[in-house]
């Protein structure tokens, strides 16, 4: 995937951001990417396929998780003392 800095700095131009030096320098700030790097790895290794995805502790609930499931899973988390 090609690099869409140049047109996102040419688009904040034309609408005239107020801040345009703000602007390009969180498009050329690395960090968020690399924490969304991380992220996709951790996901890899939990092997969570979809959004959203749930773990309450080492319990992985998929994106089709209700709300019945979800609250016993942390009401029993909550009662061992693990959090």
């Amino acid at each position: 995937m090609a690099n869409p800095r140049g047109r996102f700095a040419a688009f904040a131009t034309q609408i005239n951001m107020p801040d345009l030096e703000g602007f390009e320098a969180c498009l050329d700030d690395l960090d968020p990417v690399e924490a969304i790097e991380r992220d996709i790895e951790a996901a890899r290794e939990l092997e969570a396929h979809g959004t959203p995805t749930i773990l309450v502790n080492e319990t992985l609930l998929g994106s089709a998780a209700d709300s019945l499931t979800l609250t016993a899973l942390v009401e029993a988390a909550l009662s061992t003392g693990r959090r």
